[in-house]
C-alpha cells in the first residue's frame, strides 16, 4: 500500500529501535488488490509470511492479521489469526463476486420524512440555479435530508428515492439541508410519510454508488455524524 507501516528490510532495525519499552505483540499489513490482481496479493502474501516467520526466530507473535473483507473472503489463510472484516460486516458487497462467496444481508437503511408538500403549476422552477422545471401541474415534497448529511449533489436532477412503495425522481439541485422530490404520482401522499434514500430492496444502495461514480463504501462512510442512527433488535 505504502500507506503507512515499516518495509520488509528495516523490520528488525524498527524492533530494535522500540527496544525494551515496547512489548511487540502482533503484527499486520493490508493488501491493496485482493479483488483484483492475484498475482500481486499472492506476492504480498508470501512476503508477509516471511518476515513474520523471520520475527518469531526471535519473538513470539501474539496476533498476526491481514485480511481486510476483499482477503477474507478470496485468501483465507489458517497461520493468521484475527481478520478485520469492513463493509462485509454491514452485509454489503466488498466486490462484485463477494455474494457468491458469503450469504450478505445489508443491515443499513437510509431514510428521512416528508416535512412540507406543494402543487406547483407547469413552468414552475425548483431549486437553486432553476435546474428543473416543471412540465405540468407537479406535486412537490421536501425531504430533510442534503449534501451536508451525505447525501451526493450529483444525484440532483437524477436520483430516485423510494415514498409509499413508489419510485420517485428527485427534483432540483440537492441542497445542503434539504432536497425536492416529485410526488405526483404517489397516492395519498402526506406530510410525514417515510423517505427511502436506500432501502437495500427497491432501491440498493450499489445502485446509487454507481450513480455517483464511486463505491459503496464511499457512500456508507460518509453519511454525517448529524444524522441519527437508529439500532433495532433483529427477531
Amino acid at each position: 500500500m505504502e500507506r503507512t507501516g515499516v518495509e520488509p528490510d528495516e523490520i528488525f532495525e524498527y524492533l530494535d529501535m522500540l527496544g525494551k519499552n515496547v512489548k511487540v505483540e502482533g503484527i499486520y499489513t493490508h493488501f491493496s488488490s485482493a479483488d483484483s490482481d492475484d498475482e500481486y496479493t499472492k506476492m504480498q502474501i508470501a512476503c508477509f509470511k516471511n518476515v513474520v516467520n523471520k520475527i518469531k526466530e526471535r519473538m513470539n507473535l501474539k496476533y498476526i492479521h491481514a485480511e481486510a473483507s476483499n482477503a477474507i473472503l478470496n485468501y483465507p489463510d489458517d497461520e493468521f489469526n484475527l481478520v478485520r472484516p469492513g463493509i462485509i460486516i454491514y452485509g454489503y458487497k466488498s466486490d462484485e463476486k463477494a455474494c457468491e462467496k458469503i450469504n450478505l444481508k445489508p443491515i443499513c437503511k437510509l431514510k428521512s420524512k416528508i416535512t412540507f408538500i406543494k402543487e406547483v403549476s407547469s413552468q414552475t422552477s425548483i431549486g437553486y440555479n432553476r435546474s428543473f422545471i416543471t412540465k405540468k401541474l407537479t406535486k412537490v415534497a421536501t425531504i430533510p435530508i442534503g449534501y451536508a448529511d451525505g447525501l451526493r449533489r450529483s444525484l440532483s436532477n437524477k436520483g430516485e428515492i423510494l415514498i409509499n412503495g413508489k419510485r420517485v425522481n428527485i427534483i432540483g439541485k440537492i441542497c445542503m439541508d434539504s432536497f425536492m422530490a416529485d410526488v405526483t404520482e404517489v397516492p395519498d401522499v402526506k406530510v410525514g410519510d417515510d423517505v427511502y434514500i436506500w432501502d437495500n430492496e427497491n432501491i440498493k444502495l450499489e445502485e446509487i454508488a454507481n450513480s455517483c461514480n464511486t463505491i459503496n463504501y464511499e457512500m456508507l462512510s460518509t453519511i454525517s455524524a448529524r444524522v441519527p442512527r437508529v439500532f433495532i433488535k433483529s427477531k
